[in-house]
């Protein structure tokens, strides 16, 4: 079975960044997917508005996804995580929060986030999808937050496994997830996947040499990126043998 997962932190839905989502899905199907639309799709950073008023969603559904959203903060607070899967991926009732930080001690921090996971199954295969966008600000946070989720991952060695999302942690920052393997990355951004899930290709679309989206409009007021965003959407392909 192949699979493709595409992420993105979108800094929210708007008409820009909803024309950026449709371009990257028309250029992955058209070079990179043989045709085929991508079965997962992790956003982090879209509207905290009700599903029905997402332009995410007015796009997806008609293409045939099944789309879904929960706010990135456990509380209730702050912008959400988008998971989009294609229609013909059963999504089961086990979801939810995975704990990587004490609220005890960081109440009322609007910097810290937790990852949220769905899981989905097609023709027997069972995968867990988790979006994570990581801490920000809070020095030694972020890598203590991505530390606490790897030890949870580890305890369940035997789930195939989709993590993806803004880490705000460069490669070599990463704490070691003996259990999955990063091969899609940009700066903060990466796709990690269990090995079971051999690696076909991949891209960053629409990134300079540095890692930052292309620009596209230059003024004295106003740098935006092709997206809307400084960050890069990133696409794997998989094959599960």
């Amino acid at each position: 079975m192949e699979l493709s997962v595409l992420s993105w932190n979108v800094r929210g839905e708007n008409e820009k960044t909803k024309d950026y989502l449709k371009h990257v899905l028309g250029w992955l199907k058209d070079n990179k997917n043989e045709g085929q639309e991508v079965d997962f799709i992790l956003l982090q950073e879209s509207s905290a508005k009700d599903n029905k008023d997402s332009l995410y969603r007015a796009l997806l559904e008609p293409l045939g996804y099944n789309v879904f959203k929960f706010r990135e903060q456990s509380c209730g607070r702050g912008d959400c995580y988008l998971f989009a899967a294609k229609s013909d991926w059963t999504v089961g009732e086990n979801a939810g929060y995975i704990p990587v930080w004490d609220p005890a001690q960081y109440s009322g921090s609007t910097v810290i986030r937790s990852p949220y996971f769905i899981e989905v199954e097609k023709n027997g295969v069972q995968i867990r999808l988790i979006n994570f966008h990581n801490a920000f600000g809070l020095p030694g946070i972020r890598y203590v937050c991505a530390e606490k989720l790897a030890e949870f991952l580890n305890q369940h060695p035997e789930t195939l496994t989709i993590l993806a999302g803004d880490f705000n942690l460069l490669q070599e920052e990463m704490p070691n997830y003996p259990l999955l393997r990063s091969l899609i990355n940009n700066r903060y951004d990466h796709i990690l996947t269990s090995p079971a899930m051999d690696y076909l290709c991949g891209e960053v679309l629409d990134g300079d040499d540095e890692g930052l989206p292309l620009l596209w409009e230059y003024s004295e007021t106003d740098i935006s990126s092709i997206n809307g965003s400084d960050h890069c959407a990133l696409f794997g392909r998989y094959i599960i043998q």
